[in-house]
């Protein structure tokens, strides 16, 4: 592939993009500071047309990062939304999909991430 194909696609991309470039850059700003400051974290996709960025976190739970809402179908574990300026906090939700309960974490902190993280040691068999 030519350079200026790649640049080409890149474009396009830049012009599907429905979030503003701070909003991407605050998303990546918290994915480095998670590379930086959790053991075995892991990336796993990035969304073309949003700020989203979905991750694997060590427990084997997921983390989403980003500004929006997101979609009713996904349930994260972990929701690190850079908007967040209060404590984390824990909320029970109903998933209308798959019509279950789930217990979600958001935070626009990744220490405050981290400390909830150690405080579950971890381990998902610990985690019902």
């Amino acid at each position: 592939m030519f350079l200026w194909q790649v640049l080409l696609f890149y474009m396009i991309d830049m012009l599907k993009m429905k979030s503003s470039k701070q909003s991407v850059q605050a998303s990546e700003k918290l994915l480095q500071e998670c590379f930086d400051k959790i053991p075995n974290f892991m990336l796993r996709n990035r969304s073309v047309t949003t700020s989203s960025i979905y991750c694997r976190m060590p427990d084997g739970y997921s983390l989403w990062i980003g500004d929006h809402k997101g979609r009713e179908k996904y349930s994260y574990k972990y929701n690190l939304d850079p908007n967040i300026k209060r404590k984390g906090y824990w909320s029970k939700e109903y998933n209308k999909i798959d019509k279950k309960d789930y217990w979600r974490y958001y935070t626009g902190n990744v220490d405050d991430l981290l400390e909830t993280l150690n405080s579950r040691k971890w381990n998902k068999e610990e985690v019902k």
